[in-house]
Formats: structure tokens, C-alpha cells, sequence
């Protein structure tokens, strides 16, 4: 394993529970780049798709993937859209094995609180489009691909199991 690991997927499949989780089970620190971005641009992400449009956060997202990529022992959970530029996926992919959360879309949108997610505020159904457009890039950067629609104590258990295979 290299020396991060970095949880992809569409938003609400479980990277920040999942990635909490795991960092606190395999001692490491964990990153929740969404977090970073909003605490150093004093503004939440709806205020900056608002204020400024999708670019700006993707550009500010590309910044700290670089950052992240010249540290160790993280776990990272990125945003939905990180797969959008491969320029993301080659810095967390150097010193990251990127795992890829797939959770079914159904399932998400039954769960997820749409409202401070601007790409689905208004439409939480978008989020079936967004997972068909991602999926295939979700997939050509995983170094796992790791199904997650039940429990998260089943899905932590069985990351632990798929993680200690890999070794």
C-alpha cells in the first residue's frame, strides 16, 4: 500500500464516515479536502458556486490536491467531482491507493440531505446522471473498487478485511 489512501466517489457514498473510521482504525490522519476548502475560503461550497461558479472550487481543488500529494499517512476524502481532472487523480495516485466507494445512487438519494449539496439542490434525481457520467472515471483511477450499500459497520469491516488482503 502507498503511503495515503484516497476514497473517491459520488457524493453521499460514504468517503467522510468510511474515512474517519479507517484513519482512527489504522492510526493515520484524516483529510476532508470539502472541509479544507471551505475553512481556508471562509465560505461554504454552495457560497462558492454561487459566488464564483464551479471553476474556482475545482481550481482551489486541484491546489490542495497537490498539497496533499507531498504528505503521509492520510486518509483523504476528496470531493465527488475530483475525477473530473486528471491532473487530481495523477498527485493523489502518486502517493495514494485510490479507492473507489460505490454506493448505489438509489440508495444515496433516499439518504443524502440535498440541500447543501449545490450540484443536486435543486434536483436531487441529478445525481443518477452525475454517477453515469463519473462512473467510468471512478473506475480507470481505482486501485479498489470498494461496493458500500449496506451498513457502515459492515462496510468498515469489510474494507479492513479487503485492505489487509492487499498488503
Amino acid at each position: 500500500m502507498k503511503d495515503n489512501i484516497v476514497l473517491t466517489g459520488i457524493m453521499g457514498c460514504g468517503k467522510t464516515s468510511l474515512g474517519k473510521e479507517l484513519a482512527d482504525r489504522l492510526s493515520m490522519t484524516f483529510v476532508d479536502m470539502d472541509a479544507i476548502i471551505e475553512e481556508e475560503s471562509n465560505m461554504t461550497i454552495s457560497e462558492m458556486f454561487s459566488m464564483y461558479g464551479e471553476p474556482y472550487f475545482r481550481d482551489r481543488e486541484t491546489e490542495l490536491c497537490h498539497r496533499l500529494s507531498d504528505q503521509t499517512g492520510l486518509v483523504i476524502s476528496t470531493g465527488g467531482g475530483i475525477i473530473g481532472r486528471e491532473e487530481n487523480m495523477n498527485a493523489l495516485g502518486r502517493t495514494g491507493s485510490v479507492i473507489f466507494i460505490d454506493r448505489d445512487p438509489n440508495i444515496i438519494i433516499r439518504t443524502i440531505d440535498a440541500s447543501n449539496r449545490p450540484m443536486i439542490r435543486d434536483n436531487p434525481q441529478r445525481l443518477l446522471e452525475l454517477h453515469a457520467q463519473r462512473l467510468p472515471f471512478y473506475q480507470k483511477y481505482a486501485d479498489m473498487i470498494f461496493p458500500n450499500n449496506g451498513t457502515l459497520e459492515e462496510a468498515i469491516n469489510s474494507l479492513m478485511i479487503q485492505l489487509k488482503k492487499g498488503k
